[in-house]
């Protein structure tokens, strides 16, 4: 009786291992193989960070030194910390 229930206990855990190694809930999913996952990245610089009388609105101006002509632009920043990170010229 004892040896049918290691059986059983060691049966379960290869059973598991298999599927965490599978890649879980993911491998069985409909779902995981229709998701993609898309990104942009874009160098700029900072020319300047600008901000209200009252500091309600922040943002910087911008250009991208791969593009020529180089443009500027302006990117509005929402949180007070994220613009607070912003250096010029980086």
């Amino acid at each position: 009786m004892r040896r049918k229930v290691s059986v059983y206990l060691l049966l379960i855990i290869l059973l598991v291992l298999i599927f965490l190694a599978l890649g879980g809930k993911n491998y069985f999913s409909k779902k995981a193989d229709k998701e993609y996952y898309k990104g942009t990245d874009s160098q700029i610089i900072v020319d300047e960070k600008k901000h209200s009388e009252d500091w309600k609105k922040t943002w910087i101006i911008a250009h991208d030194p791969n593009n020529s002509p180089s443009e500027k632009f302006e990117i509005i920043i929402e949180d007070k910390n994220t613009w607070n990170l912003i250096n010029i010229n980086e």
